[in-house]
């Protein structure tokens, strides 16, 4: 059985540690600015934020969907009808 991806948290763990991630090489460019690494770090923290970002919003939308697909199957019934 599979699960819908808002119920395993595929998105919102890797979203979780690239956003923290991408916090700690914005403390690191910014402990000494002035350092070669400094520009390296930025460039990197901008890359995981960004990507933290990106999985935030998909599973944002795959918990939306997830409800959305709860909220159809609980108010629609699908109607037969039978020729008697």
């Amino acid at each position: 059985m599979t699960h819908h991806p808002a119920q395993t948290l595929r998105f919102l763990v890797p979203a979780i540690l690239l956003t923290a991630a991408g916090l700690f090489c914005t403390a690191l460019a910014l402990d000494d600015p002035q350092s070669t690494e400094s520009a390296f770090y930025s460039v990197l923290a901008n890359v995981l934020l960004v990507l933290g970002v990106i999985n935030f919003a998909v599973h944002s939308v795959a918990v939306l969907l997830r409800r959305h697909e709860m909220w159809r199957n609980s108010h629609f019934t699908e109607v037969i009808e039978t020729e008697e």
